[in-house]
C-alpha cells in the first residue's frame, strides 16, 4: 500500500509512521498476511471497547467488571464476535441505566452489524464517526438524553435497515442526506426537538415500511413524495406544527396500518373511498387538527380497524350507521365536533355497535346529537369508558344502562336528560367516575349510588334533584370530588358525608336549601381543599371543628350571619382586600393578626391600601379606546343584554343622553400619545382588522370611561353603555319629526369618535350586513374553511342553539374573571343569584336567536326591525324586572 499524488502531503507524520510500521509488519515480520490482517483488526477492536468503556460514567450493575484482559474480548458481556475473524459484529448495551458519553471510536468498529445503547443515560452528541460503520445494519439509541443534530454522515452506512433515535433531545432539521438509505425499513425519530421541514429526500427510501416522526417540533407541510413509500404500514407524524393537507397518494398505500396525524394543523376532508384504498388500517388517530367535511361511509370497509380517534375537529353530518362490521373496534373517539343536527336520528349509529364486542372506549361528547339516547346502548356490555357529554341529548335515562356493568367511567354531563336517576345505576359497581351534572335531572339522588363503593368522582351539579342528599353515599369509601350543588336539596347536611376522610378535593353543598347546622364530623375532611356550603338556610354555630381542616384552601359559607359575634381568622394565608361591612365594621368584632397580605379595611386596623385604590379616589381619569375596528348593531346588543343582566336588581334607570357631537372633549395627538405612552405595547389590548386597539389614562374632569367587552362598547360610572366606533353602520335618528333637524351620522371603515346611549337603540333603524353579528360573537369569518359541505356560519350558529351556545360564542365572552366579578358585583343586589351563570346564557341564546331570524337566507324570511325591538325589549324586561 503506497501513498501517491497530492494527497501525501496532508497526511499527518504520526499517521504516516504507523502506516510505514503497518507495512513493514506484514511484510517483514508477518509472511501469512492474512492472519496478521485478523490479528491487527482484533486488536483495534479490542481497543475500540476500551475507549468505550472510558467514556462510561456510571455503571450501577456493574456490568463492565469482566472487560479485561482475563478474558477475550469476544467474550466480554454485550459483545459478540463473527466466526470468521472474530471481529465485533454486535455491542448490546441496552436497558443497563450507563451514564457516559457514546465514544468517537465506536467508529472503529468496522465489522459491526447491531449497535444497541437504548434505554440508558447516554448524552453529549452522536459522534459522525458512526457514519464508518458501513457494515451496520442497526442502530437503536432510544430512550437516552442524546443531543446535537443527526449526524448527516449516517447516510454512509448503506446497509442501515433500522435507525431508532425516538425520545433524546435531538435538535436541527432532519439530514436530507438519509434519503440515500435505500435498504432502510425502520426510521424512528420521534420523542425529540427536531425542527424544521420533512425532507423530499425521505420519499426515496423504497423499503420504508414504520415512518415515525412524532412529538417533534416539525413545521411545513407533508412531502408528496412521501407518496412513493409503496411498502409504507407505519406512517406517525402527531404532535408536530405540521399543516396543510394530506398527499392524496397517502390514502392510496393500501399496506399502511397505522395512520396518525394527531395534534397538528392539518386541514382538508376525508376521501369518500377511505375504507377501500386502506383495506388494512388497524389505527385512525386524526384528533385535533382542523378536518372538516362528514366521515365517510367506506370506512366500515376496513374492516381491521381497532383505534378510531377523530376527535377535536370540525366533522359535520351523520355519524356512519354501520360500523358494526368493524367486528375488532376497540376505541372509538367522536368528541368535540359537529357531528349530528339535534334530530331524533342523530344517534342511529349506536345500536349498531352492539356488534362490536371488543368496544372498551366509547365517547361522543361535545357535538350536536340530538333525540334520545337508544336503549340499546345496554347492549354495550363490554364498555369501560363511555362519554356522550354536552349535547343536546334528552328524555330520561335508559334503565339499560344499567347494564354496563364493566364500566368505570360514565360522563353523561350538560345535556337536557330529565326525569330521575335509574336505579339501576346501583349495579355499576367498578364505577369510579359519574358526571350527570347540568341537566334537567328531578327527584331525589337515590340511594342505590352508595352501592358504588370505587367511586371517586360524583357530579350531580345544576340538576332539579330534591328532597334530602342521601346519606348511602357515605358508603362510597373512594370519594375524593362530590358536587350537587345549584339543585332543589332540603334536610340537614349528612354526616355519614362529612365523615368521608378521602375527601380530599371538593365537597359542593352550595345553592340548595339545606337546613339545620354544619355538623361537627366536618372535621373529619382534614384533607379536603374546598369546601363550599354557601347559599343553603344553615343555621347554628360554625363549629368549631373546622379548625382541623389543614389542607383547606377554598372556603365558601357564603350566608346571612346576622347574628355572628366575633370572626377570628388568625393566622392564615389570606390575601386581599378586607371589607369594611358586617362583622368587618367593628374592630372588636374580628380578629385578622397574621395575614400579612392583606390590605383596605376599617383605617382602625392601619393595614396598606389596595393597589390602584387610593389613586382612583384622588384623581378621577378617563380610560379611552382608541380603535379603527368595524362595530355594528349587535355590538350594542351584546353589551346591553350583558349590562342589564348584571344590574338586573338595580332600581335605578340607566341615564341616557342624547349624542352631542359639540361636547365631545376635544383631545389632541400629543395626549394621545402621552396616555399610552407613545402607544407602548404595554397598553396594546388587540388587533383587529383594520387597526391596533390601546388603553390610557387622561387627566381630565369628569365621569370615568371604561372599555365590560366588546371593545368599541363603553361604559360610564352609571355603568351606562355607550357606542364609540359605529364603524360601517349608519344610524338615523327619528327623534324629531322635523327633518332638518334630523341627526345622520355615517361612518367609514376607519372608525368614528362618539357615542350613544343604549336607550336610542330602540328608536333607531340601523343598517348592517347581516354576517357582522356571526362574525362577532364566533370569532369566525363566513369564509372559514370549515364551513364546507352545506355548513355555513348561519347554519354554525343555529346548530349549537341553545344547548351549546358555548361553542358557538367566542369564548372571552365567558371569560371566567369577568362572569365571576359580575357574579360578586351581581350577588350585592341580588336575593337569588343561584343561577347567575345560566342567565347569561339565556341571554345570549335570546339574542342570537334574533340575529338567526335577522339573516335567514332568503330576505323575505328574515324577521324586520319592527320586531327586532319588540324582541329585544322583551330580553329587556326580562333580564331587568322592569319597562323603564
Amino acid at each position: 500500500m503506497e501513498l501517491t499524488g497530492s494527497l501525501a502531503p496532508f497526511w499527518p507524520s504520526s499517521i504516516l509512521l504507523l502506516h510505514v510500521f503497518f507495512l513493514f509488519f506484514i511484510t517483514i515480520l508477518c509472511p501469512q498476511q492474512a492472519d496478521c490482517l485478523t490479528q491487527l483488526g482484533n486488536e483495534t477492536d479490542k481497543l475500540a471497547l476500551l475507549e468505550f468503556n472510558a467514556q462510561i460514567t456510571n455503571d450501577p450493575n456493574g456490568f463492565f467488571r469482566l472487560w479485561n484482559d482475563s478474558v477475550h474480548f469476544c467474550k466480554w458481556q454485550g459483545v459478540a464476535c463473527g466466526r470468521k475473524h472474530q471481529r465485533v459484529r454486535s455491542l448490546d448495551l441496552n436497558d443497563l441505566s450507563l451514564s457516559g458519553t457514546v465514544s468517537p471510536h465506536a467508529g472503529n468498529l468496522t465489522f459491526l452489524r447491531y449497535l444497541g445503547l437504548a434505554s440508558n443515560n447516554f448524552h453529549g452528541e452522536i459522534p459522525k464517526e458512526i457514519g464508518q460503520l458501513f457494515r451496520l445494519r442497526i442502530i437503536e439509541m432510544r430512550n437516552n438524553s442524546l443531543s446535537g443534530e443527526i449526524p448527516r454522515d449516517i447516510s454512509n452506512c448503506s446497509e442501515l435497515r433500522i435507525m431508532s433515535l425516538i425520545k433524546n433531545n435531538l435538535a436541527g432539521n432532519i439530514p436530507s442526506q438519509l434519503g440515500s438509505l435505500k435498504k432502510l425499513v425502520v426510521l424512528y425519530l420521534g420523542g425529540n426537538k427536531l425542527t424544521g421541514e420533512i425532507p423530499h429526500s425521505l420519499g426515496n427510501l423504497s423499503s420504508l415500511q414504520d415512518f415515525f416522526l412524532s412529538e417533534n417540533h416539525l413545521q411545513g407541510k407533508i412531502p408528496t413524495g412521501l407518496g412513493q413509500l409503496r411498502n409504507l404500514t407505519v406512517f406517525t407524524v402527531g404532535a408536530n406544527n405540521l399543516s396543510g393537507t394530506i398527499p392524496p397518494a397517502l390514502y392510496n398505500i393500501p399496506s399502511i396500518t397505522t395512520f396518525e396525524t394527531t395534534n397538528n394543523q392539518f386541514t382538508g376532508s376525508l376521501p369518500a373511498n377511505l375504507g377501500l384504498t386502506l383495506p388494512n388500517l388497524q389505527e385512525l388517530f386524526f384528533a385535533q387538527n382542523e378536518y372538516f367535511g362528514s366521515i365517510p361511509e367506506s370506512l366500515a370497509n376496513a374492516s381491521r380497524l381497532r383505534l378510531i380517534d377523530i376527535s377535536n375537529n370540525s366533522f359535520t353530518g351523520q355519524f356512519p350507521t354501520d360500523l358494526g362490521y368493524l367486528k375488532g373496534l376497540e376505541s372509538l373517539h367522536l368528541e368535540f365536533n359537529f357531528f349530528g343536527s339535534n334530530t331524533s336520528q342523530d344517534l342511529s349509529f349506536v345500536p349498531s355497535l352492539a356488534n362490536c364486542s371488543n368496544l372498551q372506549q366509547l365517547y361522543f361528547d361535545g357535538n350536536n346529537f340530538g333525540g334520545a339516547l337508544p336503549s340499546s346502548i345496554g347492549n354495550l356490555s363490554n364498555l369501560v369508558q363511555l362519554g356522550f357529554g354536552r349535547n343536546p341529548i334528552s328524555g330520561t335515562i335508559p334503565e339499560e344502562v344499567g347494564n354496563l356493568v364493566n364500566l368505570y367511567r360514565l360522563d353523561m354531563d350538560r345535556n337536557f336528560f330529565s326525569g330521575s336517576i335509574p336505579i339501576s345505576f346501583g349495579k355499576l359497581q367498578k364505577l369510579e367516575r359519574l358526571t350527570l351534572n347540568q341537566n334537567l335531572l328531578s327527584g331525589e339522588i337515590p340511594a342505590s349510588l352508595g352501592n358504588i363503593t370505587k367511586l371517586y368522582w360524583l357530579e350531580l351539579e345544576g340538576n332539579k334533584f330534591q328532597g334530602n342528599i342521601t346519606p348511602s353515599l357515605g358508603s362510597c369509601r373512594n370519594l375524593r370530588f362530590l358536587d350537587v350543588s345549584r339543585n332543589k336539596l332540603t334536610g340537614f347536611i349528612p354526616r355519614e358525608i362529612l365523615g368521608l376522610s378521602s375527601l380530599s378535593e371538593t365537597l359542593n353543598l352550595s345553592q340548595n336549601s339545606l337546613t339545620g347546622p354544619l355538623p361537627l364530623e366536618v372535621g373529619s375532611l382534614r384533607s379536603i381543599n374546598a369546601l363550599d356550603v354557601s347559599e343553603n338556610k344553615l343555621s347554628g354555630e360554625i363549629p368549631r371543628t373546622i379548625g382541623d381542616l389543614s389542607r383547606l384552601e377554598i372556603l365558601n359559607m357564603q350566608e346571612k350571619l346576622l347574628f355572628l359575634q366575633y370572626l377570628n381568622l388568625s393566622f392564615n394565608n389570606f390575601e386581599g382586600e378586607v371589607p369594611k361591612t358586617g362583622v368587618f365594621s367593628n374592630a372588636s368584632a374580628f380578629s385578622l393578626v397574621g395575614n400579612k397580605n392583606l390590605c383596605g379595611g376599617i383605617p382602625e386596623f392601619q393595614l396598606s391600601a389596595c393597589p390602584g385604590k387610593e389613586e382612583k379616589l384622588r384623581r378621577p381619569s378617563i380610560v379611552i379606546v382608541l380603535t379603527t375596528t368595524i362595530s355594528s348593531f349587535i355590538l350594542v346588543v351584546i353589551a346591553t343584554s350583558f349590562y342589564l343582566f348584571y344590574r338586573r336588581k338595580s332600581k335605578r334607570n340607566p341615564i341616557s343622553s342624547p349624542f352631542m357631537v359639540d361636547k365631545l372633549p376635544q383631545i389632541s395627538y400629543g395626549e394621545l400619545l402621552k396616555a399610552t405612552d407613545g402607544f407602548s405595547s404595554e397598553n396594546l389590548i388587540g388587533q383587529g382588522s383594520f387597526g391596533s386597539v390601546y388603553k390610557g389614562s387622561l387627566d381630565q374632569q369628569g365621569q370615568g370611561l371604561v372599555a365590560v367587552k366588546p371593545s368599541n362598547i363603553l361604559l360610564d360610572n352609571d355603568m351606562t353603555a355607550h357606542v364609540g366606533d359605529f364603524g360601517l353602520a349608519r344610524v338615523i335618528s327619528e327623534s324629531t319629526s322635523n327633518s332638518s333637524q334630523s341627526q345622520i351620522f355615517s361612518t367609514g371603515i376607519k372608525g368614528t369618535i362618539g357615542y350613544m346611549a343604549p336607550g336610542n337603540i330602540f328608536h333607531t333603524s340601523f343598517f348592517f350586513n347581516r354576517h357582522i353579528w356571526k362574525e362577532m360573537f364566533t370569532g369566525k369569518r363566513p369564509t372559514h374553511e370549515i364551513f364546507t359541505d352545506g355548513l355555513d356560519l348561519h347554519n354554525f350558529v343555529k346548530a349549537k342553539l341553545p344547548g351549546q351556545v358555548r361553542q358557538v360564542v367566542d369564548p372571552t365572552l365567558f371569560t371566567p374573571g369577568e362572569v365571576e366579578a359580575a357574579t360578586t358585583a351581581a350577588a350585592e343586589n341580588m336575593d337569588d343569584c343561584e343561577c347567575i351563570e345560566d342567565s347569561v346564557e339565556e341571554c345570549v341564546v335570546s339574542v342570537l336567536q334574533i340575529g338567526l331570524a335577522c339573516s335567514a337566507e332568503v330576505p323575505q324570511d328574515r324577521m324586520n326591525m319592527r320586531d327586532v325591538t319588540s324582541k329585544l325589549n322583551s330580553i329587556r324586561v326580562s333580564f331587568t324586572g322592569t319597562r323603564n
